[in-house]
């Protein structure tokens, strides 16, 4: 078969968490400033929330067993809908207001 010749390798040691530590150490700015909120977020600031607790527990409730992300876990998430429906509301809610993925 051709192109199997040149099949890449990968380095093991290589993962996500060295490559964001080597790039934080060599993509200094002293003069980095963060930018500002986008004027979106900044439109609505009492509107709190986009997204409720009942839309939340929908998308969870309705994650099809074959969704990608989960690790085969949306059986999980489905059966903890109910529970999990607050937190992730407030999740998508700040993440909207602020237009930030909150840590």
């Amino acid at each position: 078969m051709m192109g199997r010749e040149h099949e890449p390798t990968v380095d093991p040691s290589i993962t996500a968490d060295s490559l964001n530590r080597h790039y934080a150490s060599v993509s200094t700015d002293a003069c980095y400033e963060q930018p500002p909120l986008k004027h979106t977020a900044l439109e609505r600031p009492s509107l709190t929330h986009y997204v409720t607790d009942y839309k939340a527990s929908k998308m969870l409730d309705t994650l099809r067993p074959t969704e990608t992300g989960f690790d085969k876990l949306a059986w999980f998430f489905r059966l903890a809908a109910p529970v999990f429906c607050g937190p992730v509301a407030d999740l998508i809610n700040t993440s909207l207001l602020t237009s930030t993925v909150p840590s």
